[in-house]
C-alpha cells in the first residue's frame, strides 16, 4: 500500500516522459533547491515560523512539479531546434548525391559544429545508426523515434518521408519540400516565442513583489503587522492572502503557458 502510494506520488512530481533522462542530476539539485527555497521564503514571510516549513511541504511539491514541467518544455523547445536542422541536413546531402541513410548519419557529424555531444538529437542519431546496422529499414526506425518523442514534426516527417518512400515519389524534392515546411514553422514558433518570453518575464518579476512588500514591511516597521503572526486569526488571515496569491500564480501560468 505504501509504495503504491509513493510510486503514484512519484508519477504525479514528475510524471513520465522521454525527455526525462535528458535532465541531469545538476538540474534535478537545482530544482529540489530551489523549490525548498520558495517554500522556506513563503513559511517566513507569510507565517515567520520555521514549523510552517512542515505543513508547506505540499507547495514544495507542487513548486518542483512545476520547474519539473517547465524544463521538459525548455528539453523539448530545444530538440524542435535540432531536429529542423537534421532535416535540414539531410536534404542537403542527399542533395549532393547521398542516399538517405548516408545522408541521416552524415548529419549527426555536420550537426557536432552546432550542438554539444548531449544534446538529444545525437542520442536519437545513435539510435537510428545502431537500428540501420541491424538492418532494420530507415522508415521504422524514423517511426520509433516519433514514438519515443512524441513530437508532432517528427511525426509529420515520418508519415511524409515513409509515404514518399512506399510510393516511388522523388524522394530527394519530397524531402527538400518537408524540411522547407518544418524551418519555417519552427522560425514562426520560434517569433512567437520570442514575444511571449517577454510577458513571462514581467509575470515572473509580478510573483516576487508580494514576497518585496511584506518583507519590506517586517524590516522596516517591525511592529506593524506583528498582530498577523502568532495567533490562529492571524495565521487564517495569512493562509487566505497565501491562497489568493498561489490561485493568481496559477491563473497566470495558465494564460502565459501557451503551445506554440
Amino acid at each position: 500500500m505504501v509504495k503504491e502510494v509513493g510510486q503514484k506520488l512519484t508519477t504525479f512530481i514528475t510524471p513520465k516522459s522521454c525527455w526525462r533522462q535528458d535532465i541531469s542530476f545538476k538540474e534535478y539539485t537545482l530544482g529540489v533547491l530551489t523549490a525548498w527555497a520558495y517554500t522556506l521564503a513563503v513559511a517566513i514571510i507569510f507565517y515567520r515560523s520555521f514549523w510552517a516549513l512542515l505543513a508547506l511541504t505540499p507547495l514544495c511539491f507542487l513548486r518542483f512539479r512545476n520547474w519539473y514541467s517547465r524544463t521538459l518544455d525548455k528539453k523539448k523547445s530545444r530538440f524542435k531546434q535540432q531536429f529542423k536542422d537534421f532535416v535540414l541536413t539531410i536534404s542537403a546531402n542527399m542533395s549532393v548525391g547521398y542516399s538517405l541513410e548516408n545522408a541521416v548519419l552524415r548529419a549527426g557529424k555536420e550537426l557536432a559544429l552546432l550542438y554539444e555531444k548531449p544534446a538529444r538529437i545525437f542520442t536519437e542519431i545513435s539510435v537510428i545508426g545502431h537500428q540501420l546496422q541491424l538492418n532494420i529499414p530507415i522508415e521504422r526506425a524514423f517511426l520509433e523515434m516519433y514514438e519515443r518523442t512524441q513530437d508532432e514534426e517528427v511525426g509529420n516527417f515520418t508519415t511524409c518521408f515513409v509515404t514518399a518512400k512506399r510510393s516511388g515519389g522523388n524522394l530527394v524534392a519530397i524531402i527538400d519540400e518537408i524540411s522547407h515546411q518544418i524551418s519555417e514553422k519552427e522560425d514562426v514558433r520560434k517569433e512567437i516565442e520570442t514575444i511571449l518570453s517577454a510577458k513571462k518575464l514581467e509575470f515572473s518579476i509580478m510573483q516576487g513583489i508580494p514576497f518585496f512588500i511584506i518583507g519590506y514591511v517586517q524590516i522596516s516597521f517591525p511592529g506593524f503587522n506583528q498582530v498577523l503572526f502568532g495567533n490562529l486569526l492571524g495565521t487564517g488571515v495569512m493562509t487566505i492572502c497565501l491562497a489568493i496569491y498561489l490561485t493568481a500564480i496559477y491563473i497566470g501560468s495558465k494564460i502565459t503557458n501557451i503551445e506554440v
